[in-house]
Protein backbone atom coordinates (compact mmCIF):
# COMPACT_ATOMS: atom_id res chain seq x y z
CA UNK A 1 0.00 0.00 0.00
CA UNK A 2 1.53 3.63 -1.18
CA UNK A 3 1.72 6.41 1.21
CA UNK A 4 -0.75 7.92 -1.57
CA UNK A 5 -3.50 5.51 -1.34
CA UNK A 6 -3.61 6.22 2.62
CA UNK A 7 -3.01 9.69 2.24
CA UNK A 8 -6.39 10.02 -0.08
CA UNK A 9 -8.43 7.07 1.93
CA UNK A 10 -8.10 9.23 5.56
CA UNK A 11 -9.41 12.13 3.47
CA UNK A 12 -11.93 10.04 2.58
CA UNK A 13 -12.75 9.29 6.23
CA UNK A 14 -12.28 13.24 7.45
CA UNK A 15 -15.41 13.64 4.63
CA UNK A 16 -17.03 11.07 5.91
CA UNK A 17 -17.30 12.23 9.44
CA UNK A 18 -19.13 15.26 8.44
CA UNK A 19 -22.56 13.31 7.53
CA UNK A 20 -22.92 13.12 11.44
CA UNK A 21 -26.46 11.45 12.47
CA UNK A 22 -27.95 13.02 9.77
CA UNK A 23 -27.34 9.75 7.20
CA UNK A 24 -28.40 7.54 9.77
CA UNK A 25 -29.62 4.27 9.08
CA UNK A 26 -27.38 4.97 6.38
CA UNK A 27 -23.23 4.41 6.87
CA UNK A 28 -21.14 7.60 6.74
CA UNK A 29 -18.89 7.41 3.39
CA UNK A 30 -16.45 9.98 2.10
CA UNK A 31 -14.97 10.16 -1.35
CA UNK A 32 -12.61 11.43 -3.51
CA UNK A 33 -11.87 11.75 -7.35
CA UNK A 34 -7.67 12.08 -7.71
CA UNK A 35 -5.73 12.81 -11.01
CA UNK A 36 -1.94 12.86 -11.12
CA UNK A 37 -2.28 12.93 -7.36
CA UNK A 38 -4.11 15.88 -7.36
CA UNK A 39 -7.47 15.76 -6.27
CA UNK A 40 -9.98 17.31 -8.55
CA UNK A 41 -13.29 15.65 -6.53
CA UNK A 42 -14.26 14.97 -3.50
CA UNK A 43 -17.79 14.54 -1.48
CA UNK A 44 -19.81 12.73 1.21
CA UNK A 45 -22.93 11.54 2.15
CA UNK A 46 -24.76 14.36 3.62
CA UNK A 47 -28.30 12.74 4.67
CA UNK A 48 -30.16 10.03 4.36
CA UNK A 49 -31.63 9.82 1.03
CA UNK A 50 -29.74 12.28 -0.54
CA UNK A 51 -26.74 11.75 -3.23
CA UNK A 52 -24.32 9.66 -1.99
CA UNK A 53 -20.51 10.55 -1.68
CA UNK A 54 -19.64 9.16 -4.99
CA UNK A 55 -22.19 11.59 -6.53
CA UNK A 56 -21.24 14.42 -4.29
CA UNK A 57 -17.34 13.77 -5.58
CA UNK A 58 -18.80 14.02 -9.34
CA UNK A 59 -20.51 16.61 -9.31
CA UNK A 60 -17.85 18.87 -7.33
CA UNK A 61 -15.86 18.26 -10.22
CA UNK A 62 -15.19 21.61 -12.52
CA UNK A 63 -16.45 21.89 -15.70
CA UNK A 64 -12.82 22.64 -16.84
CA UNK A 65 -11.55 19.12 -15.27
CA UNK A 66 -14.72 16.87 -16.43
CA UNK A 67 -12.26 15.43 -19.13
CA UNK A 68 -9.74 14.08 -16.57
CA UNK A 69 -12.76 11.78 -14.86
CA UNK A 70 -11.75 8.99 -17.09
CA UNK A 71 -8.40 9.10 -16.06
CA UNK A 72 -8.64 9.63 -12.89
CA UNK A 73 -8.84 7.08 -9.59
CA UNK A 74 -11.72 7.15 -7.34
CA UNK A 75 -10.86 6.42 -3.43
CA UNK A 76 -14.02 5.43 -1.53
CA UNK A 77 -14.50 4.69 2.03
CA UNK A 78 -16.90 2.42 1.91
CA UNK A 79 -17.68 -0.23 -1.56
CA UNK A 80 -19.82 1.33 -3.62
CA UNK A 81 -23.72 0.14 -3.54
CA UNK A 82 -24.90 -2.37 -6.67
CA UNK A 83 -28.47 -1.28 -6.32
CA UNK A 84 -31.19 1.49 -6.77
CA UNK A 85 -32.75 1.84 -3.81
CA UNK A 86 -33.54 5.62 -2.46
CA UNK A 87 -31.07 6.92 -5.52
CA UNK A 88 -29.21 4.99 -8.62
CA UNK A 89 -26.66 2.19 -8.30
CA UNK A 90 -23.35 4.07 -7.60
CA UNK A 91 -21.90 1.38 -9.24
CA UNK A 92 -23.40 2.20 -12.71
CA UNK A 93 -22.14 5.41 -11.85
CA UNK A 94 -18.22 4.67 -12.16
CA UNK A 95 -18.94 2.89 -15.52
CA UNK A 96 -21.22 6.02 -16.59
CA UNK A 97 -18.19 8.00 -16.33
CA UNK A 98 -15.61 5.90 -17.18
CA UNK A 99 -13.41 5.30 -14.02
CA UNK A 100 -11.59 2.49 -14.11
CA UNK A 101 -8.93 2.42 -10.76
CA UNK A 102 -11.10 2.53 -7.80
CA UNK A 103 -9.62 2.26 -4.49
CA UNK A 104 -11.66 1.02 -1.54
CA UNK A 105 -11.29 0.15 2.39
CA UNK A 106 -14.30 -1.32 3.99
CA UNK A 107 -17.01 -3.95 2.11
CA UNK A 108 -20.31 -3.15 2.61
CA UNK A 109 -21.85 -5.50 5.25
CA UNK A 110 -24.76 -4.69 3.42
CA UNK A 111 -26.35 -8.58 2.88
CA UNK A 112 -27.83 -6.59 -0.72
CA UNK A 113 -23.88 -6.01 -1.49
CA UNK A 114 -21.09 -7.29 0.62
CA UNK A 115 -18.69 -7.83 -2.35
CA UNK A 116 -20.94 -7.84 -5.14
CA UNK A 117 -20.58 -4.61 -6.12
CA UNK A 118 -16.34 -4.81 -6.64
CA UNK A 119 -16.54 -7.93 -8.65
CA UNK A 120 -19.60 -6.49 -10.67
CA UNK A 121 -17.05 -3.70 -11.64
CA UNK A 122 -14.16 -6.02 -12.08
CA UNK A 123 -15.69 -8.16 -14.27
CA UNK A 124 -16.44 -4.81 -16.55
CA UNK A 125 -12.36 -3.94 -16.41
CA UNK A 126 -12.40 -1.55 -13.21
CA UNK A 127 -8.69 -1.99 -11.68
CA UNK A 128 -9.57 -2.43 -7.83
CA UNK A 129 -7.41 -2.20 -4.68
CA UNK A 130 -9.37 -3.26 -1.48
CA UNK A 131 -9.34 -2.71 2.10
CA UNK A 132 -6.82 0.45 2.39
CA UNK A 133 -6.63 1.42 5.64
CA UNK A 134 -9.21 -1.29 6.37
CA UNK A 135 -9.34 -0.86 10.25
CA UNK A 136 -10.55 2.60 9.99
CA UNK A 137 -12.79 2.25 7.44
CA UNK A 138 -14.90 -0.49 9.60
CA UNK A 139 -14.42 1.66 12.76
CA UNK A 140 -16.20 4.48 10.23
CA UNK A 141 -19.27 2.67 9.70
CA UNK A 142 -19.86 0.52 12.92
CA UNK A 143 -23.19 1.89 13.25
CA UNK A 144 -24.34 0.74 10.20
CA UNK A 145 -22.83 -2.42 10.47
CA UNK A 146 -24.40 -3.43 13.78
CA UNK A 147 -27.80 -1.71 12.47
CA UNK A 148 -27.86 -3.80 9.20
CA UNK A 149 -26.92 -7.04 10.39
CA UNK A 150 -29.00 -7.33 13.58
CA UNK A 151 -31.62 -4.60 13.36
CA UNK A 152 -30.95 -3.44 16.51
CA UNK A 153 -29.03 -0.09 18.46
CA UNK A 154 -25.00 -0.03 18.50
CA UNK A 155 -24.94 -0.13 21.99
CA UNK A 156 -22.70 2.33 24.14
CA UNK A 157 -22.59 1.60 28.42
CA UNK A 158 -21.44 4.90 30.08
CA UNK A 159 -20.56 4.68 33.78
CA UNK A 160 -19.00 6.44 36.41
CA UNK A 161 -17.38 5.16 39.39
CA UNK A 162 -15.49 6.07 42.41
CA UNK A 163 -11.88 4.84 42.84
CA UNK A 164 -12.85 2.08 45.22
CA UNK A 165 -15.29 0.99 42.30
CA UNK A 166 -18.76 2.31 43.53
CA UNK A 167 -21.21 4.13 41.29
CA UNK A 168 -23.14 6.09 43.86
CA UNK A 169 -25.13 4.77 47.72
CA UNK A 170 -28.79 3.88 47.81
CA UNK A 171 -30.87 6.66 47.68
CA UNK A 172 -29.21 9.17 47.63
CA UNK A 173 -27.35 11.55 44.26
CA UNK A 174 -23.93 11.85 44.60
CA UNK A 175 -22.08 13.59 41.75
CA UNK A 176 -18.67 11.51 41.21
CA UNK A 177 -17.38 12.83 37.42
CA UNK A 178 -15.80 16.17 36.97
CA UNK A 179 -17.10 18.76 34.20
CA UNK A 180 -14.85 18.17 31.38
CA UNK A 181 -16.40 14.67 31.85
CA UNK A 182 -19.62 15.83 32.11
CA UNK A 183 -19.33 17.64 28.52
CA UNK A 184 -17.84 14.71 27.17
CA UNK A 185 -20.76 12.76 28.22
CA UNK A 186 -23.10 15.47 26.42
CA UNK A 187 -21.36 14.72 23.32
CA UNK A 188 -21.86 11.14 23.88
CA UNK A 189 -25.07 12.04 24.19
CA UNK A 190 -25.50 13.72 21.16
CA UNK A 191 -24.47 11.05 19.11
CA UNK A 192 -26.99 8.52 20.36
CA UNK A 193 -30.06 8.39 18.97
CA UNK A 194 -31.67 7.37 22.63
CA UNK A 195 -30.62 7.59 26.27
CA UNK A 196 -31.70 4.69 28.21
CA UNK A 197 -31.78 4.85 32.42
CA UNK A 198 -33.75 2.50 35.19
CA UNK A 199 -36.38 3.40 37.98
CA UNK A 200 -34.00 3.67 40.63
CA UNK A 201 -31.85 6.33 38.59
CA UNK A 202 -34.85 8.41 37.61
CA UNK A 203 -36.29 8.20 41.00
CA UNK A 204 -32.88 9.22 42.90
CA UNK A 205 -31.09 11.73 40.20
CA UNK A 206 -34.43 13.09 38.36
CA UNK A 207 -31.96 13.53 35.72
CA UNK A 208 -32.90 15.20 32.41
CA UNK A 209 -30.94 13.32 30.27
CA UNK A 210 -30.19 16.14 27.87
CA UNK A 211 -27.19 18.41 25.67
CA UNK A 212 -27.87 21.54 27.85
CA UNK A 213 -23.82 21.80 28.56
CA UNK A 214 -23.17 21.76 24.61
CA UNK A 215 -24.85 22.87 21.11
CA UNK A 216 -26.18 19.07 20.50
CA UNK A 217 -29.11 17.42 19.81
CA UNK A 218 -31.42 15.56 22.47
CA UNK A 219 -31.68 12.29 22.34
CA UNK A 220 -34.55 10.13 22.89
CA UNK A 221 -35.00 9.87 26.60
CA UNK A 222 -36.20 5.62 27.20
CA UNK A 223 -36.85 5.44 30.50
CA UNK A 224 -37.35 1.58 32.05
CA UNK A 225 -40.55 2.16 34.42
CA UNK A 226 -41.68 -1.02 35.16
CA UNK A 227 -44.72 -0.15 37.66
CA UNK A 228 -44.61 2.98 36.32
CA UNK A 229 -43.27 4.64 39.74
CA UNK A 230 -42.05 7.69 38.37
CA UNK A 231 -44.19 11.06 39.16
CA UNK A 232 -45.45 13.08 36.00
CA UNK A 233 -43.41 16.11 37.78
CA UNK A 234 -40.04 14.63 37.24
CA UNK A 235 -37.66 15.84 34.06
CA UNK A 236 -38.28 12.96 32.45
CA UNK A 237 -41.91 13.83 31.25
CA UNK A 238 -40.59 17.57 30.38
CA UNK A 239 -41.04 18.34 27.17
CA UNK A 240 -37.64 19.31 25.98
CA UNK A 241 -37.47 16.13 23.69
CA UNK A 242 -39.64 12.79 23.37
CA UNK A 243 -39.58 10.17 25.41
CA UNK A 244 -40.50 6.42 25.84
CA UNK A 245 -41.36 4.79 28.85
CA UNK A 246 -41.22 0.87 28.66
CA UNK A 247 -43.68 -0.22 31.19
CA UNK A 248 -45.94 -3.70 31.91
CA UNK A 249 -48.89 -1.78 32.52
CA UNK A 250 -50.00 0.30 29.05
CA UNK A 251 -49.58 1.32 25.85
CA UNK A 252 -50.11 4.98 25.13
CA UNK A 253 -49.20 7.97 23.28
CA UNK A 254 -49.85 11.51 24.31
CA UNK A 255 -47.54 14.56 23.48
CA UNK A 256 -44.39 13.50 23.43
CA UNK A 257 -45.10 10.79 26.22
CA UNK A 258 -44.96 7.14 24.19
CA UNK A 259 -45.83 4.48 27.04
CA UNK A 260 -44.76 0.74 25.61
CA UNK A 261 -46.20 -2.30 27.12
CA UNK A 262 -43.13 -4.89 27.33
CA UNK A 263 -43.56 -8.45 29.60
CA UNK A 264 -39.93 -7.88 31.13
CA UNK A 265 -40.10 -11.15 32.83
CA UNK A 266 -39.31 -12.88 28.94
CA UNK A 267 -36.35 -14.61 28.55
CA UNK A 268 -35.67 -12.53 25.49
CA UNK A 269 -36.20 -8.90 27.02
CA UNK A 270 -33.36 -7.02 26.44
CA UNK A 271 -32.89 -8.40 22.62
CA UNK A 272 -36.54 -7.71 22.13
CA UNK A 273 -36.24 -4.37 23.55
CA UNK A 274 -33.59 -3.44 21.08
CA UNK A 275 -35.58 -4.92 18.18
CA UNK A 276 -38.21 -2.45 19.38
CA UNK A 277 -36.51 0.20 19.58
CA UNK A 278 -34.49 0.37 16.61
CA UNK A 279 -37.95 -0.15 14.81
CA UNK A 280 -38.48 3.90 16.71
CA UNK A 281 -35.31 5.19 14.91
CA UNK A 282 -33.42 4.34 17.74
CA UNK A 283 -29.45 3.91 15.85
CA UNK A 284 -27.42 4.52 18.56
CA UNK A 285 -28.71 3.66 22.65
CA UNK A 286 -26.58 5.35 25.21
CA UNK A 287 -27.64 3.15 28.48
CA UNK A 288 -26.66 5.59 31.31
CA UNK A 289 -27.72 3.75 34.56
CA UNK A 290 -28.08 2.66 36.88
CA UNK A 291 -25.90 -0.61 38.08
CA UNK A 292 -28.73 -3.05 37.66
CA UNK A 293 -29.69 -2.28 34.27
CA UNK A 294 -25.99 -1.97 32.92
CA UNK A 295 -25.37 -5.28 34.56
CA UNK A 296 -28.27 -6.62 32.10
CA UNK A 297 -26.85 -5.54 29.08
CA UNK A 298 -23.44 -7.22 29.98
CA UNK A 299 -24.90 -10.38 31.20
CA UNK A 300 -26.62 -11.22 28.09
CA UNK A 301 -23.99 -9.71 25.98
CA UNK A 302 -26.26 -6.85 23.89
CA UNK A 303 -23.48 -4.28 23.94
CA UNK A 304 -20.84 -2.77 21.46
CA UNK A 305 -18.71 -0.50 23.47
CA UNK A 306 -18.82 0.28 26.98
CA UNK A 307 -17.39 4.11 28.21
CA UNK A 308 -16.31 3.85 32.16
CA UNK A 309 -15.49 7.04 33.85
CA UNK A 310 -13.32 6.61 36.72
CA UNK A 311 -12.97 9.40 39.36
CA UNK A 312 -10.56 10.04 42.05
CA UNK A 313 -13.18 10.39 45.22
CA UNK A 314 -13.34 7.07 47.49
CA UNK A 315 -16.91 6.42 49.13
CA UNK A 316 -16.08 3.29 51.03
CA UNK A 317 -19.62 1.89 50.79
CA UNK A 318 -22.78 1.64 48.17
CA UNK A 319 -24.08 0.37 44.70
CA UNK A 320 -21.15 -1.88 43.53
CA UNK A 321 -19.92 -0.48 39.83
CA UNK A 322 -20.80 -3.06 37.34
CA UNK A 323 -18.31 -5.95 36.32
CA UNK A 324 -17.31 -5.68 32.79
CA UNK A 325 -14.37 -8.21 30.91
CA UNK A 326 -13.51 -6.92 27.39
CA UNK A 327 -10.53 -5.19 25.64
CA UNK A 328 -9.24 -1.67 26.41
CA UNK A 329 -9.09 0.11 22.73
CA UNK A 330 -8.35 3.82 24.18
CA UNK A 331 -7.77 5.44 27.05
CA UNK A 332 -7.68 9.01 28.25
CA UNK A 333 -7.68 11.45 30.74
CA UNK A 334 -10.06 14.21 31.57
CA UNK A 335 -8.76 16.36 34.46
CA UNK A 336 -8.47 13.90 37.74
CA UNK A 337 -10.78 11.62 35.66
CA UNK A 338 -9.71 8.64 34.05
CA UNK A 339 -11.90 7.48 30.94
CA UNK A 340 -11.26 4.10 29.56
CA UNK A 341 -13.03 2.65 26.40
CA UNK A 342 -13.72 -0.68 26.33
CA UNK A 343 -15.14 -3.19 23.65
CA UNK A 344 -16.75 -6.97 23.95
CA UNK A 345 -13.30 -9.36 23.23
Amino acid sequence: MSNRDELFMNRCFDLALHGGKNVRPNPLVGAVLVNENKIIGEGFHKQFGGPHAEVEALNSVTQENRPLIKDSTLYISLEPCNYHGKTPACSNLILENGIKKLVVSALDPNPQVSGSSLDFLEDRGVIIKRNVLNDQGEELIKVFSKNIKTSKPYVILKYAESKDHFIGKEGEKIKLSNQYSDIFVHKLRDFSDGIMVGTNTVLTDNPSLTTRLINGDNPVRIVLDRNLKTPSSFNVFNDETRTIIINEQKDEVRNNLNFKKMDFESQGFISDLLLSLYEEKIYVLLVEGGAKLISSFIQCGEWDEAVIITTPLILYKGIKAPEIEGKLYKKMDLGDDCLRFVRPV
